[in-house]
C-alpha cells in the first residue's frame, strides 16, 4: 500500500496548517463535509473540517476496528469489528451518531 502525505494549507499565507500521514483507503469523509476520518490500529480519528482538529479532543478506541464508513445521508458513523477468538466474540457493528453523542452496537 503506498503511503501518502495530505498537506492543508492555509490559502492566504501559502502555509501548511496541518498534515496527515497515511494510506489512502484510511480516509473518508461525511456528506455535508463536516468531519473526516481516519482508521489507525485500535483507533478512529475523526476530525473537523473547519477546524483539522480532533472532535471532541480525541480519538475513539475500540480494539480491533477493522473498517469504517459514512453515511452517505448525514454524518453518522458505522464501523466494523471482526469475530473474535474462535467464535468466542461475535462480530460487531457500531454506529456512531453526532459524533460522540450517541453509539449503538448492533451484533
Amino acid at each position: 500500500m503506498q503511503r501518502v502525505v495530505i498537506n492543508i494549507f492555509d490559502v492566504r499565507t501559502g502555509k501548511v496548517i496541518r498534515d496527515f500521514k497515511g494510506t489512502v483507503d484510511e480516509w473518508a469523509g461525511g456528506k455535508e463535509d463536516k468531519y473526516f476520518a481516519r482508521l489507525g490500529k485500535n483507533l478512529i480519528s475523526v476530525y473537523e473540517t473547519e477546524t483539522f482538529s480532533l472532535v471532541d479532543k480525541k480519538s475513539l478506541k475500540i480494539e480491533n476496528v477493522l473498517d469504517f464508513s459514512w453515511s452517505p445521508a448525514d454524518p453518522i458513523l458505522a464501523l466494523f469489528v471482526p469475530e473474535l477468538g474462535g467464535g468466542n466474540q461475535p462480530a460487531r457493528v457500531s454506529i456512531y451518531v453526532q459524533m460522540g453523542a450517541c453509539s449503538f452496537n448492533l451484533i
